[in-house]
């Protein structure tokens, strides 16, 4: 028996404007919308009325609406479909800055299933720059791989990791694509348990966009990332691109006296 959905109330249907003073109306606009999408009243996939119709209800101009709608679609609540009008977007991965948990459990605590598209596995001498960060001599081979990760079939990260090959010998012969690498790095006692990692605002290439499915020039986030394993030995290197519109970072900080810049990434 399919269940009915619930009939939208009155309030729901309705998106009458109460002004408030102090407040600009494409502001009020942004916080209604918003509101309606964090308390579920809109749900991912659902359209909002057109244009014409929301200026009637909010008795506002066409440019005001706009200013508030354009605030929405930037901050990632809503998207515009070209010939079809606008929806609410699927909401943003929240990845942990302060836990090693890895993109797969990330993906798999917020209930979506992450998979992997494998793009490059091969062994090559390690180049001057990652035998550095791997504190490897230069020529040691390497492992790199590359890989698309996705939550629910949407890409979410382009990734590019360097991995010593002495330290995890057989590792392209695993599936790199249905699991965490992390896990597998376990079967060669050199999972990792700590990392440094910096995040830089960078604008998609065109290889990555095409990979991400975003337009060069899309607002991405860069990570690089050395891995340490229970040894304290470097066993990654890693550069992660994700996707801005898809991608939400965040950080548990304490409180540290007369801290300094960190030097790890600095060439």
């Amino acid at each position: 028996m399919t269940r009915a959905e619930p009939t939208p109330t009155g309030e729901e249907l309705s998106y009458a404007l109460e002004r408030q003073q102090g407040l600009s109306a494409h502001a009020q606009i942004e916080a209604e919308i918003a509101r309606r999408i964090e308390s579920g009243i809109l749900r991912p996939g659902d359209q909002i009325p057109p244009e014409r119709e929301l200026v009637e209800q909010m008795q506002v101009s066409r440019m005001t609406l706009r200013q508030g709608l354009t605030r929405l679609v930037d901050r990632g609540l809503l998207e515009r479909q070209r010939g079809r009008g606008t929806f609410v977007r699927e909401p943003k991965v929240v990845h942990s800055l302060s836990n090693l948990t890895g993109l797969h459990g990330e993906l798999l605590s917020q209930g979506l299933t992450p998979t992997a598209r494998l793009l490059t596995r091969a062994e090559i001498p390690a180049p001057q720059a990652v035998a550095a960060l791997l504190e490897i001599s230069e020529g040691e081979p390497v492992y790199w791989i590359t890989r698309l990760r996705l939550g629910a079939g949407v890409p979410i990260a382009h990734e590019t990791s360097y991995f010593p090959a002495n330290l995890v010998p057989g590792l392209l012969q695993e599936d790199l694509e249905s699991g965490s690498i992390y896990e597998l790095m376990g079967q060669f006692s050199a999972r990792p348990v700590g990392a440094r990692q910096s995040l830089e605002p960078v604008v998609a290439r065109s290889e990555e966009a095409a990979l991400l499915d975003i337009a060069p020039g899309s607002p991405v986030m860069l990570i690089e990332r050395i891995a340490r394993d229970a040894l304290d030995r470097a066993v990654e290197y890693a550069k992660d691109i994700y996707r801005g519109d898809r991608s939400r970072f965040l950080a548990e900080l304490t409180y540290k006296q007369n801290g300094g810049a960190d030097e790890s990434f600095r060439r």
